[in-house]
């Protein structure tokens, strides 16, 4: 039976693994036997445990944000894998598939029903960017980006703003399998602030992430952390981007 690690160890080990990455440039090759060593294969093994519906005294869902935000390898298969199914596509590649879209259908004004190339959700993202760098807020739209999206014709404000007093209201379970639709249909889980409803519920869950990383309390378990990693659903937005660059 494997005795409980204390906070004071706990926070002590995650520091030293976090230099250890750092100075390893994110490679493990760490000394069997050492503290640190078992201390790795122990945040693994209780992982494994809520992989398998089992309760978790240790890895508690503050704990296991925290070791999500520095991108902790908990399943070194699942993580081969899914780096093999993320296929980065540039801002210029989009481009040129809204110059062939266009060229197809003679607009821009993408559908969310278009399913070909994650193009449909792409665009929405684009003008949630565009109305945040328009109102001085953080976002990854410059002035580079509208200019080459003016020249083939984009449309940045489409539609009409609904009014979130009428957005459904459902439980964490029916959102979910919303996400689960939506990444069958998309090849992801970055769901688009643009999508009623489930684009709220997703930034909704990041917060919560983000507080509990923090060491703040917040309504999102480590069971619902567990789920929404095994769709790759990307917690912290800006480091997921910038890593892919």
């Amino acid at each position: 039976h494997l005795q409980p690690i204390t906070t004071e160890i706990w926070d002590e080990q995650f520091e030293k693994w976090k230099q250890h990455m750092a100075q390893n440039n994110g490679k493990m090759g760490l000394e069997k036997g050492t503290l640190l060593e078992r201390w790795v294969k122990r945040q693994k093994q209780e992982y494994a445990k809520l992989q398998s519906a089992k309760s978790s005294v240790q890895l508690t869902a503050s704990r296991l944000a925290r070791l999500n935000a520095v991108g902790f390898v908990f399943d070194n298969r699942r993580r081969a894998y899914s780096g093999e199914m993320r296929s980065r596509v540039t801002f210029d590649q989009r481009i040129e598939q809204l110059v062939e879209y266009k060229a197809i259908h003679g607009h821009v004004k993408v559908p969310k029903s278009y399913t070909k190339d994650g193009l449909a959700p792409w665009t929405c993202i684009q003008r949630q960017h565009y109305r945040k760098y328009m109102e001085g807020e953080p976002s990854c739209m410059n002035q580079e980006k509208i200019q080459k999206l003016t020249e083939v014709g984009f449309v940045f404000q489409a539609g009409k703003r609904i009014d979130r007093e009428k957005i459904e209201k459902k439980t964490w379970d029916e959102r979910f399998e919303e996400l689960l639709e939506f990444r069958l249909q998309h090849g992801h889980a970055r769901v688009p602030q643009s999508k009623l409803g489930l684009g709220s519920w997703v930034s909704q869950q990041r917060k919560y992430h983000k507080k509990l990383k923090d060491g703040q309390k917040a309504p999102l378990t480590a069971g619902q952390i567990l789920k929404l990693q095994g769709v790759d659903f990307v917690f912290n937005v800006s480091q997921h981007r910038n890593g892919g660059k």
